[in-house]
Order: structure tokens, then sequence, then C-alpha cells
């Protein structure tokens, strides 16, 4: 892979992975539409863990909150408010896990398929127009009970088809049931932890058993690269949803769906 594929993907990597526009499909689409070398195993781990890094940071105080919640469980305080973010992110995180693996295991080829990420770029862009024109927006993450959780878990669940968006899919759920919209992106934020991090441990292991891992250069620099993109990224979309809504990423499935049309 060249430098500059490496920088493009890296960066197209970070910028999309926390935005609704599905960073998955972009990986896949951008070398069909400017000739990219395909890039291995190992520079996906190394980009997504870097996006893991950047949301870690950006919300680190969820993250002392999560390990507040552990210490609170294993003493028996189930109903402090960490204990209850634990569980909750628990019970979201459930359904992607199991489901997930299932699909690892089948490896659905066709799935990756321009006609399949054309199809989910408009139907879930469409549903997060009519979820964010729709839905209320008094609820706070706090009035997050656990079978709404679930109902989330369901929504991420989507996201294994290229071209939902993980973060699209979570968001579309929570504003159907009225979560605000910053909150309804930073609960989806925190679901993408233990997300990118079992899916960086199954890469991993996978890449293990085939080739071994040494930490090479491409690696290094696209985990930076994507670490700092997925910062500013996260940044960026905090501060616009205090005042304003998803409209214009949903202007931008439309005209990426438009696009992938001219490519069928």
């Amino acid at each position: 892979m060249t430098f500059y594929d490496l920088v493009a993907l890296s960066v197209i990597q970070g910028i999309t992975e926390f935005l609704p526009i599905s960073s998955t499909a972009h990986l896949i689409i951008l070398p069909h539409l400017f000739g990219f070398e395909k890039h291995g195993l190992d520079l996906d781990i190394a980009v997504h863990l870097g996006s893991l890094a950047a949301v870690s940071l950006y919300f680190w105080r969820d993250v002392g909150s999560l390990i507040s919640g552990s210490r609170d469980v294993v003493c028996g305080r189930f109903s402090s408010d960490q204990a209850r973010l634990l569980r909750n992110l628990t019970i979201a995180t459930g359904p992607v896990m199991i489901i997930g693996y299932i699909f690892h295991s089948l490896s659905p080829e066709f799935m990756r398929s321009l006609s399949v990420m054309t199809a989910t770029t408009f139907v879930f862009g469409g549903a997060l127009f009519f979820a964010d024109r729709q839905g209320a927006t008094e609820k706070k993450i706090h009035d997050l009970s656990w079978p709404q959780a679930f109902v989330v878990g369901l929504w991420q669940c989507c996201a294994l088809i290229p071209g939902t968006s993980r973060s699209g899919a979570c968001i579309t759920g929570l504003r159907m049931m009225g979560y605000a919209r910053e909150d309804a992106a930073h609960f989806s934020c925190l679901m993408s932890l233990p997300v990118i991090l079992g899916a960086s441990c199954l890469m991993v292991a996978n890449h293990l058993k085939t080739e071994g891992m040494v930490i090479s250069y491409e690696m290094s620099l696209g985990a930076v690269l994507s670490f700092l993109t997925s910062f500013i990224s996260l940044y960026a979309l905090m501060r616009w949803l205090k005042t304003r809504n998803y409209t214009p990423f949903v202007i931008y499935r439309l005209i990426l769906g438009c696009v992938l049309l001219l490519y069928l």
C-alpha cells in the first residue's frame, strides 16, 4: 500500500467512525472508486484501535464511571448511577456481540457488495431523518431503562450490514424513543467502546493464527492518524448537536447513495 493510500484510508476511518454515515462502507467503497490497494487486516486493527483511544479519551469521565460501576456491582451497589450505566451498556452490547460472532463465522461476502451498501445508505439515511424529525428531545442518558438499552442493542445489530452505520442505527433508535440529539450520540459513542474492543480482539486473534503480527510503521501511522481525526470528528459532532440536528448527515448519505448508483 502506498503512503497516500495509507493516509487516506486512516483519515477516512477516523472522520467517519462516529458520524452516522458508516465508516465500514467508506473503507469498502474507496478501493472501488479510487483504485486504492486492498488494505490488510493489520491496518484494520490499527485504525480501529486509534478510534477506540480517541473515544476513550473524549469520554474519559464516562470511562471512569464504568470502572466505578464495575466496583459498585462487585460490592452489591446495583442502584448507583455508575452501576446502571454499566448495566445498560452491557445489555446494549450483548445482541451485536452474539449476532456479530455468527456473521463473522458465516462470512457473508455478498453483504459487502455495492448494491447492498447503496440500499442501506438510502434506507437508513431515511430512517435517521424520520426519527430525528419526529422524535422528542427531552430524555437524557440517565433516563435509559434496561429494556430500552436492549432495543438500542437490536438497532446496533443492523450495522452488521455495511452502509448502515453503527452510530447512525443507534442514534436512530434512541431518537425514536425520544432521547435528545446530543445524548443519543453520546450513548452511541459509549456503545462503540466494547464493540470496537471486541472486534479488534477478534481481528488480532485471527491475524495471529494466519500470519502473526509485527507492529509496523504503517500500523503506527494508521493508528495515530485515526486517533487524531476520530477525536476531531467526535469533538465537532458533539459541538454541532448542541444546537443543530442530523439533517446534514442525511443529505450526505443521499448524495453518497446517488454516487454509488452510478457505479452499480
